[in-house]
């Protein structure tokens, strides 16, 4: 389902880009928190077996990198540029026999290269508003396990390369010497589980030592989005300078 929206982005990308020398190059640097609020396919994990209670929910987490922006024409802008990625989860397990509530925190790592088009709104001499969509390639930096008193978690990645969709809505103040200052929010949705994920728990009670559940984690989250682009003169008045 995702694959037409792709063709599409792409071709009109290419068929823009003859235009491309029109604009400007800015190279900018960005930090986004990875925000743990539930929406948009974002939501907490929870399973229930044997008398046995657990629940994986998104914490805060972090995202920066450089990006790089091409104008296109006076409305759109070609964005790419890569990111360290880290989903924060919190894991939590409680057992109908036992009082008490076992906590546990694990994190996934990724490197993300994310490709968009944005498309301006201009609402003053400096205010923009922008709205963006796109897609990324996740480099998946290893496993991850853990483990507490009673319980153990294994999430082990669905490959090395994955792939999501990106949307992103923000705005944008423009200084004429002091560079861009911009602030948003992003959706990142995974095309795919992103791991598949073991919970296993003790028993010491019973003949079987151990209970094991298999999941998934989904991997999507959103973040509020900080950019800082630094000045850079469109191409026609460095040319005029020369």
């Amino acid at each position: 389902m995702y694959l037409k929206p792709l063709y599409t982005l792409v071709f009109v990308c290419f068929a823009m880009l003859a235009r491309a020398q029109m604009g400007i190059t800015t190279f900018g640097v960005q930090y986004k928190p990875i925000l743990p609020i539930e929406g948009f396919g974002v939501e907490t994990l929870k399973l229930k077996t044997d008398g046995y209670n657990s629940t994986i929910a998104p914490k805060l987490g972090h995202s920066f990198g450089m990006v790089v922006r091409h104008g296109l024409n006076r409305y759109f802008t070609f964005e790419w540029g890569i990111n360290y990625v880290r989903r924060n989860y919190n894991w939590r397990n409680s057992n109908d026999t036992i009082p008490g509530t076992d906590l546990s925190d694990f994190g996934l790592v990724s490197y993300d290269l994310p490709v968009q088009l944005l498309l301006y709104v201009r609402f003053t001499d400096k205010l923009y508003m922008n709205v963006a969509t796109g897609f990324a390639a996740n480099f998946y930096a290893s496993s991850i396990y853990t483990v507490s008193s009673q319980y153990a978690h294994l999430s082990r990645t669905r490959g090395i390369i994955q792939a999501s969709y990106l949307a992103n809505l923000g705005f944008e103040l423009r200084t004429t010497n002091s560079g861009y200052f911009y602030l948003g929010t992003s959706l990142n949705r995974s095309m795919a589980p992103i791991t598949e994920t073991d919970l296993e728990f003790e028993r010491p009670s019973k003949p079987v030592k151990f209970h094991r559940i298999k999941t998934q984690l989904i991997g999507h989250y959103l973040t509020l989005d900080l950019r800082y682009f630094f000045h850079e003169a469109p191409i026609s008045k460095r040319k005029k300078k020369k």
